[in-house]
């Protein structure tokens, strides 16, 4: 059981866009209440886990601008900008590998369809569930009420539930999605519980935005007669960031502005081979001075 329920927890850094209702219950500490203590600012060198967020960073601020207006942008792009709180947490501490089959693919279906609609592709969002019915959609929002995509195979089944709402106007974006997924296999036996919500706000100006992302994950595994949780809230605030378009007045695209991303656990798995490193309270606060020169501040809980 340690194996796979490491990788389940080492999964909690590459979700994708989806939510899971609060956590399928579960209350998570809230980002905003903890405090931080940021240390001396450095540049990050090039091939570093905080120049790799760095770019990461770059990247979904850069693809945000496709997405102001309906009809706009691409489905990537969409959901680089959707779940940019879990890329970022992937490449700045160091997690890799991902889910089991079943989980990875729930999860890349429903950020296919958030991320379509966000990119104006409301066909695509709003297909393939158990019940056509359970979404609306108008031009300026998208509604899940309790969509259900249910699969089996042999011993194995999956139902994916979605939860949530994604509205767009010009020169705004938000959002508040429910993602559950519930795997079981009969021959183990096991099963596993994952749950991610993601919320975000954001606002463009002419070449700027601000605005936060957030995403809530919890994960309950049982194998045989063990079992074990974890939550844990990753959030991206992202404060008067500039940025252009234009590859060449600035390649990399963010010209200026901070972007701090929290990790913040409310609760810690145990009985994981997992590095303690990675179940500790942390932000890092990246400052752009300029065009592809960006200056990192780590931060630690203070009491």
């Amino acid at each position: 059981m340690g194996k796979f329920w490491a990788a389940a927890v080492l999964a909690l850094g590459v979700a994708q866009l989806g939510c899971g209702g609060g956590g399928g219950g579960h209350s998570f500490r809230d980002p905003n209440s903890v405090r931080f203590s940021y240390g001396v600012p450095y540049t990050p060198a090039g091939s570093s886990a905080e120049a790799n967020a760095a770019a990461v960073g770059e990247s979904g601020v850069s693809s945000s601008s496709a997405i102001q207006v309906q009809g706009d942008g691409d489905d990537q792009a969409a959901g680089e900008v959707a779940g940019l709180p879990n890329a970022m947490a992937e490449a700045a501490f160091g997690w890799s590998g991902g889910l089991a089959r079943s989980v990875d693919g729930a999860k890349a279906s429903v950020a296919r369809r958030a991320a379509a609609y966000l990119a104006g592709d409301v066909a695509a969002a709003s297909s393939g569930w158990d019940d056509d019915l359970c979404w609306t959609v108008n031009a300026q929002s998208i509604t899940f009420d309790h969509c259900t995509q249910t699969s089996a195979t042999g011993t194995e089944r999956e139902v994916v539930t979605v939860d949530g709402a994604l509205h767009r106007l010009d020169g705004r974006v938000w959002w508040d999605v429910t993602v559950s997924l519930q795997a079981s296999d009969s021959s183990v036996p096991s099963s596993i519980t994952v749950s991610d919500r993601v919320s975000g706000d954001l606002t463009f100006g002419a070449g700027t935005v601000d605005g936060f992302e957030q995403s809530d994950i919890y994960v309950q595994e049982s194998y045989q007669a063990q079992s074990a949780i974890a939550a844990v809230t990753y959030r991206a605030d992202l404060d008067a960031i500039t940025y252009t378009t234009d590859a060449g007045v600035c390649a990399t695209g963010v010209t200026g502005g901070t972007l701090t991303l929290k990790r913040v656990w409310t609760t810690v798995p145990s009985g994981t081979d997992l590095d303690p490193g990675l179940l500790t309270d942390v932000a890092l606060r990246f400052t752009w001075l300029d065009c592809g020169l960006v200056q990192v501040e780590v931060g630690k809980p203070t009491p």
